[in-house]
């Protein structure tokens, strides 16, 4: 199931990539592709009228957990680029007092994202920090976020 995702997504990346993209293509409500996610399951992104802000959900048992809204930068492939017409990443941070993530956001098209994490631990445990990809679609007008 989750290959069938996948495919949709390079299909839709392939189709609507292009440089009439912009930052306001970031704006929505979008969800984990995998039925089960382990990490970041949705986001909220606000990339118009005003400063880019995220709030990120974690995979968490019953509900998801909101990490809450964070401020986020904005990307362009060059330093010459205008930023609202030619983003294409966004990135964030979370700390969690025992644990600092750092999110970086791919634009993959108009509707499909892909997510890396890097979590750091800072609390002494011993826990090993890891990089995790996660790809997600837009939910449309009538799907609950």
């Amino acid at each position: 199931m989750a290959a069938i995702g996948f495919a949709v997504l390079l299909t839709s990346y392939s189709a609507s990539a292009g440089p009439e993209q912009q930052l306001a293509d970031f704006q929505g409500h979008w969800k984990n592709i995998k039925r089960f996610p382990e990490g970041v399951s949705k986001m909220d992104i606000q990339a118009t009228n005003g400063p880019v802000t995220i709030e990120a959900f974690g995979a968490c048992t019953p509900t998801d957990c909101d990490w809450g809204v964070s401020p986020a930068l904005a990307y362009a492939p060059k330093v010459t680029s205008d930023l609202t017409l030619k983003a294409n990443s966004l990135t964030t941070e979370y700390d969690f007092g025992f644990a600092e993530s750092r999110i970086v956001i791919y634009r993959l098209g108009r509707r499909a994202l892909r997510v890396d994490t890097f979590t750091h631990f800072k609390d002494g445990s011993g826990r090993t920090d890891f990089h995790s990809v996660e790809y997600m679609r837009r939910l449309h007008a009538n799907e609950t976020f």
